[in-house]
């Protein structure tokens, strides 16, 4: 055997070795990461019935099913989604979804690209969005179809619009979103303060655009007309056949006089049946389900999503643009004709914890398919994918 066969040998072998290293300190971190006991144990402490039975059949039956893709998983999980599902033997536990799912179907070295707002104009259709009139990237001035700026060129790249909308662009839940609206010649926002580029540019670390504000119709904005609500629509590309499928989309709503959707604002979210009608319950993600909220009667009331197939025919288009990735979700908001407009795209950890919470098991019918792929592919991966996920 040639010296060039061993050594490749040997490096694969040592590769194998670093990587289960790595990935077991990996997934040793996950289960101790406050977010899992911020996760679980308000509400078993909530909501756990001191004379519910132990050790239950059903739970050694989630614990034997589970353990597969991490040995150390606690039944704790299933605690929890068992108040809330009967299903809750298919609802994939946030450790496994973390530590085993999204290092495969979301590789580490193409988030941060693909979730950048500042990316979006590159990749999809100008019309698919709001209109961007200046971004700063890194540092760097640009206008809506990036050709290089002064901070002086601001006021001319706004063009005079009468409301705008700042956000990072590498964030998101909605966090760092303000509106600015024009008076007197000058851009203010709700408290008065005057637009300055470079206070925008340390505030949001460089990275950051202004859009001019979106005006959704009347449909969405009978929910709460001072924030853009959105459906936000997973998509998932099996990896074996390329086929793309849509899962079941979430409606979010924001709080009264909140600008964003987002329940770290004190939004809410109510689930989209298949033929696009509306759960008669709102839920903030944790345990608290309502079926009033913004003086809404959901319970009582119905409500169809207007356009939903076209939603997810348009959700499908951004889907191709993102090749790299099987599994994504999107922010979509409807326009003046219901017509589906980009609000983000999420990459990773989008509220897949707070669905099945209310909802139950998400990857539904793909359960299987997705977890047997990542099971089979997790060695495969770079040892380097712990630095994008262990944050």
């Amino acid at each position: 055997m040639s010296e060039h066969i061993i050594n490749n040998k040997m490096k694969k072998q040592a590769k194998k070795i670093l990587y289960k290293i790595y990935y077991e300190k990996f997934v040793k971190s996950i289960h101790n990461k406050s977010i899992v006991k911020e996760e679980y144990q308000p509400i078993l402490e909530r909501l756990s019935k001191p004379d519910a039975p132990k050790n239950t059949e059903k739970e050694r039956e989630w614990l034997a099913k589970w353990r597969k893709y991490d040995k150390s998983i606690t039944s704790d999980a299933y605690k929890v989604f068992s108040l809330f599902t009967e299903d809750a033997i298919n609802v994939i536990p946030y450790e496994v979804l973390r530590a085993v799912v999204e290092p495969v179907l979301t590789p580490y070295q193409y988030v941060d690209f693909y979730s950048d707002k500042n990316s979006f104009d590159i990749l999809f259709n100008k019309e698919d969005m709001p209109r961007t009139l200046f971004r700063c990237m890194n540092g760097v001035y640009y206008d809506g179809n990036y050709v290089g700026k002064k901070d002086t060129d601001i006021l001319s790249c706004l063009d005079g619009v009468d409301e705008i909308i700042i956000k990072p662009t590498k964030s998101n839940s909605g966090r760092g979103i303000v509106m600015y609206h024009l008076e007197d010649g000058e851009y203010k926002n709700s408290e008065g303060a005057i637009l300055d580029v470079k206070e925008l540019t340390s505030a949001y670390h460089a990275n950051f655009i202004i859009q001019e504000r979106f005006h959704q119709g009347d449909f969405m904005a009978q929910f709460n007309p001072s924030s853009v609500n959105t459906i936000r629509m997973a998509v998932y590309r099996s990896p074996k056949t390329g086929e793309l499928h849509t899962l079941r989309p979430l409606l979010r709503i924001g709080a009264k006089g909140s600008v964003v959707d987002n329940n770290h604002s004190g939004g809410m979210y109510t689930v989209i049946d298949d033929n696009g009608k509306l759960c008669p319950f709102v839920a903030d993600g944790f345990e608290v389900k309502r079926t009033i909220f913004n003086d809404i009667d959901f319970e009582h009331t119905d409500f169809i999503i207007p356009n939903l197939d076209s939603v997810k025919s348009f959700v499908k288009r951004l889907a191709m643009r993102i090749p790299h990735m099987h599994l994504m979700a999107f922010d979509v908001a409807l326009d003046k004709d219901n017509q589906p407009k980009l609000i983000e795209v999420n990459t990773y950890m989008y509220g897949i914890f707070m669905y099945q919470l209310c909802f139950g098991p998400v990857f539904r019918e793909y359960t299987d398919e997705i977890l047997d792929y990542c099971l089979e592919n997790h060695d495969k991966l770079d040892i380097d994918f712990v630095r994008a996920y262990n944050k």
